[in-house]
This record gives structure tokens, sequence and C-alpha cells, in this order.
């Protein structure tokens, strides 16, 4: 039931989605304020006799009140969805550019702000900008954040520098979330760092990983993540250890989507490159 709403919320325009977290939101906000001010009105005139009905309508504006946060929460669920599952870039940058431009108060205006630098870093580092998406990220890497945007930086610098081959920042960044994982033991935080160290045998030492997390069949990943990971560094792992077939199969998997994920191109040149090596034979993918 729940991701047939976000289905339906991200298939909106973003105008309409924008609509929904500004005028929606306000109007439930506003209701829950007139419901909860006449209620205390009603307590406060005659205590017996309004007791029951006050104590209804208090009840109504505290469920009034869980539904707009409810909404907010399912509509920046939609945005995400917007990113990894629709690929839709422009989209999801204007969604996140009317919240931060509408958002009151200091602290929710930071945080925002920092919400939409890295979701414009990640859009460039997607694209192939890596120079650009480091640059972005530079906007707010002394910033005071919490530590999920501290992670998220780290992994899109990390990504940047990778594909940039600056192997001693990339070194850098995987050094800190080991020091942090010794720190805390975090069992998921080690697999991504055998994850970050996998991406690196593959990309930069040409090296073939056995035991990776990448995978085809691999549904716990978004639909961006699994092009990326499942697809692209899969497919890079096989071509180094010699499977050409399923390194064929991934790639030409990739080439079937738009030209503006830098994945896609660059499937589309091993893809060629792949079959000129065969000599231009055709097997059966």
């Amino acid at each position: 039931m729940l991701n047939i709403l976000i289905n339906k919320i991200k298939s909106y325009s973003y105008k309409r989605i924008c609509f929904i977290w500004d005028k929606v939101y306000n109007f439930l906000i506003m209701l829950f304020m007139l419901i909860a001010f006449v209620s205390g009105f009603l307590m406060a005139k005659d205590y017996m006799l309004f007791f029951s009905l006050a104590i209804k309508l208090f009840i109504t504006a505290l469920l009034i009140y869980i539904l707009a946060i409810f909404t907010r929460i399912i509509i920046k669920k939609a945005i995400e969805n917007i990113l990894y599952e629709d690929i839709d870039f422009y989209k999801y940058i204007r969604c996140l550019e009317f919240i931060k431009n509408n958002s009151e108060g200091r602290r929710l205006v930071n945080i925002n702000n920092i919400y939409l630098i890295l979701a414009e870093a990640e859009v460039l580092f997607f694209k192939g900008e890596f120079q650009k998406s480091i640059v972005k990220l530079k906007e707010i890497e002394n910033q005071k954040m919490s530590r999920a945007f501290c992670v998220k930086l780290s992994y899109l610098k990390f990504n940047n520098y990778l594909f940039l081959k600056n192997i001693d920042e990339v070194n850098k960044i995987i050094y800190s979330f080991e020091e942090l994982n010794k720190k805390g033991q975090n069992s998921n935080l080690k697999r991504f760092v055998r994850e970050l160290n996998s991406m690196v045998d593959i990309l930069y030492n040409n090296k073939y990983v056995e035991n990776t997390s990448f995978s085809e069949s691999n549904n716990n990943r978004s639909k961006l993540p699994h092009l990326y990971l499942d697809l692209y560094f899969n497919a890079l792992n096989k071509k180094i250890v010699g499977e050409d077939l399923q390194a064929k199969k991934f790639f030409k998997e990739l080439s079937e989507y738009e030209d503006e994920l830098f994945i896609v191109r660059e499937a589309k040149r091993e893809l060629y490159n792949l079959e000129l090596r065969d000599g231009g034979k055709n097997e059966k993918i």
C-alpha cells in the first residue's frame, strides 16, 4: 500500500509534488491548530459539559498532525525514488530546490541546503562530471552536518576520485571508513568498506574480485545503484577474468538506458571494443 502511494506521488509533475509538499501540508497544520484551539477553548469554558467533545476534537487534531508529518515523509521518499528508480535528474533537483527555497527556520534551511548540494553533486557524478561534482561537495565539506550526510559526502567523493584515478584521495576515504568501523564494529559498515575495496581493485588495479556484493539478481538496491554496481562494476569484473559473454550481457543491458548516465556511455564503448576484439562475432548473449 505504501509503495503504491509513493509510486503514485512520484508519477506527478514536480509542480504538483511541490504543491502537495507546501500547500497540502500547511492546510493540514492549520486545520490541526484550529481544532486544537477549539478543543482547548471548550475545555476552558466548561470542563464538565464539553469534556467528551473536547477529547474527541483533540484526538482528531492529533491524527491530522500525524497525517501532515506522514505526508512529508512519503513525499521525501517519492522524491528519492525519482532519482534512484526513475533516474529523472531534472525533476529530482527541481523538487529539492523548491523544498530548500521554501524552508523556514535557520536550521531547516541549512539541512535542506546540504541535502540539495549533495543531490546536485550526485547528479553531476552520474553524468560523468566528476571534477564539477567535487567542486560542489567542497561547498559543504567544512559545514556541521549529521553522520548520514557525512557518510554520503565521503561516498560521493570516493566515487569521483576513483574515476579521476586519484588513488591517494581514494585511500584516505577508505581509511576514514575503516577507522570509523573500528570504533563501532558495525557489520554493515564492514561490508561497505569491503565493497569500496572491491571497486578500487576492479576499476583502478584491474584485478578480478572473486567474492563481491555485485550481483545481477540483487534485489536490495534501487535501480540506479543496481545499474552502477551490479551491472557496470560486475561487467568490468567479468571482463578482467575473460568472461566476455557475461560482460557483454551486462554492458548490453546497461546500453539500453539513457546516454545521460556516464556508465551507459562507457558500457557502449566497452561493448564496441569487446565486439571488435572478437572480430565482430555475434555470440548469443
